[in-house]
């Protein structure tokens, strides 16, 4: 009974999750873009001098459709899954869910990439390494939000 309501409440919590995620990422992904060079850089050695880029306008197009194309997906994914079984079974309830999650996650994923390719691109003004820590925990919580599939799964 005590772990129904816990999960009732968290499910409550879920699509506001994922809308404020989606929210956040589109105001984020603005403002880097407002603030970034005309090209933007993505790796830069050192030793060689070896610069890669792709100009601003790319970098936006390409990334809002990555964006959008992720939340679709999983959103699309989740609802088939919602009115193809109406729900009734917890398991699928449970799927819906994960998937509603999961574009929550990638959002904070990529809000914090944009945020750490602004800083790239403005080393004159800022260090990116902090950030670069924070990426790579949320790559951590990628594959553990994985794991949990898997552990559903096998619930199941």
């Amino acid at each position: 009974m005590q772990t129904r309501l816990i999960s009732g409440v968290v499910k409550k919590f879920i699509k506001p999750f994922w809308l404020i995620s989606f929210l956040a990422i589109f105001i984020c992904f603005m403002v880097v873009y407002a603030l970034l060079a005309e090209e933007v850089v993505f790796y830069y050695n050192e030793t060689s001098g070896r610069i890669t880029s792709i100009s601003k306008q790319n970098f936006f197009f390409g990334g809002l459709g990555l964006i959008v194309t992720t939340n679709l997906i999983l959103y699309v994914f989740s609802k088939l899954i919602r009115v193809s079984y109406k729900a009734e079974e917890t398991f699928l309830d449970s799927l819906a869910d994960w998937f509603i999650f999961l574009g929550g996650i990638l959002n904070g994923f990529f809000v914090l990439s944009s945020v750490f390719i602004l800083l790239f691109n403005r080393l004159e003004y800022f260090d990116p390494r902090p950030l670069g820590i924070l990426l790579y925990l949320m790559v951590f919580v990628i594959i553990f939000w994985m794991i949990r599939l898997i552990l559903l799964i096998l619930r199941r």
